[in-house]
């Protein structure tokens, strides 16, 4: 029966359900027993580096390809170059191992990592594929700027940041773009049930996917379903600690993004989204989802680069659980 329901989540995964507005998102952002996060300076300055300038020209690159499914050449291809992209932006670590994960699919998962003393890992990830559920295929055009070319973009800027800093992490740092979440999370499904298979100690993942439009009062909304509680009221802390933006709760109802393959599996996740669900960008999964129908600007992306890295340098100071 568990197979059975999880079967059904995965079929209305992001592939189509995203389409979906609802009413009565939950907006109240409940009370805490004061901020484990520390404000620290340190931390503050990382966070100071964020550009704009270069999330936006990741996204321009990565919604040039005409697709990014997870069964078309273009698919394939753009995981390869942005594992080369990778490559030469930490080429004077290391400690840095980056590796193609291949599944029984075309288009293969990436992951980088940065290799700490400690076995404890946090994991950051964000989904490469588009899909256009229009007309969905290998020749239907889908430039995926905010779903998910954003979320990768904050992903390289994060690792870009890192290595700008010399920084030296007591825990693993991993990353991910995943491969074919939109038609069911299938990549993160494989990638969190290997971690489960060898027992890993995951201390948290964050789940980064759409970043870039600017459609809430609430410019972070955190999922509050198949995610971690105590996890997700320590990030609303990061936000008012470092970010100091309005942000809130809402539901997706559904297994929407690929957090839910590393809840089902039994660890701590995460999903900052960029709206509430029923506000959320209404040219996703179609052929506008573009850089131009965002306004040519990915300064709503900078708030979830600022968050993935307090995320990553607060949880690598302690596990605060």
């Amino acid at each position: 029966m568990r197979l059975l329901v999880v079967l059904v989540l995965i079929l209305t995964a992001c592939g189509e359900s995203k389409n979906t507005s609802r009413e009565g998102a939950k907006i109240p952002v409940p009370p805490r027993d004061g901020n484990r996060a520390d404000n620290d300076p340190v931390i503050s300055n990382y966070l100071e580096m964020v550009s704009e300038r270069r999330i936006r020209a990741d996204i321009a690159w990565l919604s040039s390809f005409k697709t990014r499914y997870y069964k078309a050449p273009e698919g394939v291809q753009a995981v390869l170059e942005l594992k080369e992209r990778w490559e030469r932006l930490t080429a004077a670590r290391n400690d840095v191992k980056i590796e193609l994960i291949n599944h029984d699919w075309p288009q293969p998962s990436l992951k980088l990592t940065f290799q700490g003393a400690d076995t404890g890992e946090i994991i950051t990830g964000a989904h490469i594929d588009s899909i256009n559920t229009n007309d969905e295929g290998v020749m239907s055009k889908a430039p995926g700027a905010d779903d998910n070319a954003s979320g990768v973009s904050v992903v390289t800027e994060v690792i870009r940041i890192l290595v700008d800093k010399a920084y030296m992490p007591s825990h693993k740092i991993v990353f991910f773009a995943y491969a074919a979440e939109e038609v069911g999370l299938k990549g993160s499904f494989e990638i969190a049930e290997s971690y489960q298979n060898k027992e890993a100690n995951v201390l948290g993942v964050l789940n980064i996917d759409g970043t870039n439009y600017n459609g809430s009062a609430q410019k972070i909304v955190l999922i509050d379903d198949n995610t971690d509680g105590e996890q997700n009221k320590f990030i609303g802390e990061l936000i008012d600690t470092y970010i100091n933006v309005p942000w809130g709760y809402d539901s997706c109802d559904y297994a929407c993004s690929d957090h839910y393959a590393w809840t089902y599996r039994g660890y701590k996740a995460s999903f900052p989204a960029e709206a509430l669900i029923a506000e959320e960008n209404p040219f996703i999964h179609t052929r506008d989802d573009t850089l131009e129908n965002m306004g040519n600007t990915a300064s709503h992306s900078v708030l979830f680069g600022k968050l993935a890295l307090a995320f990553i340098l607060e949880m690598d100071k302690s596990s605060h659980y």
